[in-house]
């Protein structure tokens, strides 16, 4: 039989699977440096093998699935509001001095590394390539990230919540 993860708020890097309905938590917790799985289309025994596999704290809003888990590796999220389920869930797993902002990507999840700029330049749009000079690309996908206006917004919200 394999070993569950304890929940715990001293977990050095928690790492997060959440369910469906968390899309938007998901995407936070990435935002600030938090490894969280999330597919829109994870079914329940996709989720509870990576809470046993990959030694991940299970998020969800499905009290019954949380019970199935186990209240060792699983939290039921009680808030409904996106932004007040990160405060939530930062606070339960005490998130706030082991943020790393936009260190991971979005969309996929991985690590996001400094490129030089002439190295993705032909990728840019023109404006983009004139206007901004570090950019970071995801590891696994190729996104590219720089800091423009999203960024700023980006930088607020997580100041609201941290």
């Amino acid at each position: 039989m394999q070993q569950k993860t304890t929940l715990s708020k001293s977990a050095q890097n928690p790492r997060f699977v959440a369910d469906v309905h968390l899309g938007r938590l998901a995407l936070y917790l990435r935002m600030l440096g938090f490894d969280t799985r999330y597919g829109n289309d994870f079914r329940d025994e996709e989720l509870g093998a990576d809470v046993i596999r990959q030694r991940r704290i299970l998020l969800s809003r499905d009290r019954q699935l949380v019970q199935r888990a186990g209240p060792e590796v699983g939290y039921l999220v009680r808030e409904q509001d996106p932004g007040k389920q990160l405060a939530e869930v930062c606070a339960r797993f005490d998130l706030k001095g082991r943020a790393r902002p936009f260190s991971l990507c979005l969309r996929c999840n991985r690590l996001v590394v400094a490129v030089d700029k002439k190295d993705i330049e032909a990728r840019l749009e023109p404006d983009t390539r004139k206007r901004f000079h570090r950019f970071f690309m995801c590891t696994k996908c190729g996104r590219i990230y720089w800091a423009g206006s999203h960024y700023e917004r980006m930088k607020r919200f997580i100041e609201r919540y941290l």
